[in-house]
């Protein structure tokens, strides 16, 4: 019996998995950890850091704070010291909606300093945005226009500020319920870039406001002036036009009391932090007991794999070898990053997919290969993916599942590159992520060689039915 046993689990490791023979890779990330913080390269024995390598201190960033325009007990409104904002999600389709028609949107402002140019009350999908120029009201559709109202607002005092928007017309200011100018523009906000409503700072915790806000209200219609929260003492109700409301009474995690379904307002740098973190899943390709993948969750999720020494040769510059295992939980972004080596448009090679789930190469500074239309990762379920730039014979190729899809002419190698980093699931820096993955990686190999199909590390996922039994 024990002997049958035996051939019982060898039969089901040689179902489990084909290895590769002969080449030696330069890096093979497996994620078998199953926990912790890091994730480590078992060949040359590079460490990845999973997430932002230094969380930032935001303690005392954002506080809960007595002052209130109405000066009132129980009242309570959110100071914002510099260091950070707050930050919720909603529906990008309400937000979508909510961008292109007429707005007002008002605040109680209490600004203790003004210590740069720009300063947010708050911005919507990094469309648009309420806030100070030099001290001046300035009402935002970011990346289009700036309505500087010339209308400034005295630090060290509570001041109602407001803004009547048509878009493609006229933007009126207001101060303390007085209208203080009206000016006009033809230009519409810019599409969303996120789903995101930011508090006292971007969503990327910059133009932060040193100073208290209170009673933050966004009505999707034109209010009059009386009918603006601008009576210290006398708050005025939500009506079924306001979306977004907060009076910060409730403390942190801040609920809307507007029509619009918000996750609760969250510190953006704290959020940055947890939201960079890949977790580890049971679900692999494999599916055998103590495998583990990557799970990404295309908001921030890293991996950053420092290589400060050059202890291995990943500046690849002639031929190589990438090849991963991937699983979208959804359709990725408009690229969806595996891997990237070096800087973006300056030297080294990432590996990626397109919204379309066609395969994607580049070799920073040289060329982005589009061309590999028909490298089409087919459905959710796991596939193996694979690019192969094989200078010698002058050839990009693009592999799905071990079978070759796609073959495009080149010559040009791969930059030398000096930022001897690898990152797992983006590109860019680590304070600039760009083209975050979203779903699941694993089974990474790095090689500086050429390999044919059968030395892919291709694997079956055990199958208990096709177990051979005695």
């Amino acid at each position: 019996m024990k002997q049958y046993a035996m051939i019982f689990i060898m039969l089901g490791v040689l179902v489990a998995v084909q290895m590769p023979t002969g080449a030696q890779p330069l890096a093979k990330f497996d994620f078998n950890e199953g926990s912790g913080d890091t994730t480590t390269d078992s060949v040359s024995g590079l460490v990845g850091t999973l997430g932002l390598t230094n969380p930032p201190d935001v303690s005392g960033a954002v506080v809960v704070n007595d002052d209130n325009p109405a000066g009132a007990a129980n009242d309570k409104s959110m100071q914002f010291t510099g260091v950070d904002g707050l930050s919720a999600a909603g529906e990008q389709a309400a937000f979508a909606d909510l961008i292109q028609n007429p707005l007002t949107v008002e605040a109680w402002v209490k600004v203790d300093q003004y210590a740069q140019t720009w300063e947010d009350i708050f911005r919507i999908g990094n469309s648009l945005k309420l806030g100070f120029n030099n001290g001046n009201i300035v009402w935002t559709t970011l990346g289009v226009y700036d309505w500087l109202s010339q209308v400034p607002v005295p630090a060290g005092e509570w001041h109602h500020i407001a803004v009547t928007w048509v878009p493609g017309d006229i933007a009126v200011f207001y101060l303390d319920g007085e209208e203080a100018n009206v000016l006009g523009h033809t230009g519409l906000a810019r599409a969303l870039q996120n789903n995101l409503l930011s508090i006292g700072s971007s969503h990327t915790a910059s133009s932060i406001l040193i100073g208290s806000i209170d009673r933050l209200r966004i009505h999707n219609t034109i209010l009059e002036p009386a009918q603006l929260d601008s009576v210290a003492n006398a708050p005025k109700p939500v009506n079924a036009n306001t979306v977004i409301a907060y009076d910060f009474n409730g403390g942190l995690p801040a609920q809307n009391q507007g029509s619009f379904t918000l996750q609760p307002t969250v510190q953006i740098l704290e959020s940055q932090y947890a939201n960079s973190r890949p977790e580890f899943r049971t679900d692999t390709p494999t599916g055998q007991a103590g495998d583990y993948s990557l799970y990404f969750n295309g908001v921030g999720a890293r991996v950053y794999v420092p290589d400060p020494d050059f202890k291995i040769a990943l500046d690849v510059t002639w031929n190589f070898t990438l090849e991963a295992y991937i699983k979208f939980d959804d359709l990725p972004g408009a690229r969806s990053m595996i891997l990237a080596y070096g800087v973006p448009g300056a030297g080294g090679y990432s590996f990626s997919v397109t919204n379309n789930r066609n395969l994607f190469a580049t070799t920073y500074g040289i060329k982005d290969f589009n061309e590999a239309v028909d490298a089409v990762i087919p459905d959710t379920n796991w596939h193996h993916a694979a690019v192969v730039l094989d200078s010698d014979n002058g050839q990009m190729r693009f592999y799905v599942d071990g079978e070759l899809k796609n073959t495009v002419d080149y010559t040009g190698g791969v930059n030398s590159t000096t930022g001897n980093y690898l990152f797992i699931g983006m590109e860019g820096t680590e304070t600039a992520p760009g083209n975050l993955y979203k779903g699941y990686i694993d089974r990474i190999r790095i090689y500086d060689t050429v390999l044919t199909p059968n030395q892919f590390d291709i694997v079956t996922p055990v199958n208990v039915d096709s177990w051979m039994m005695f």
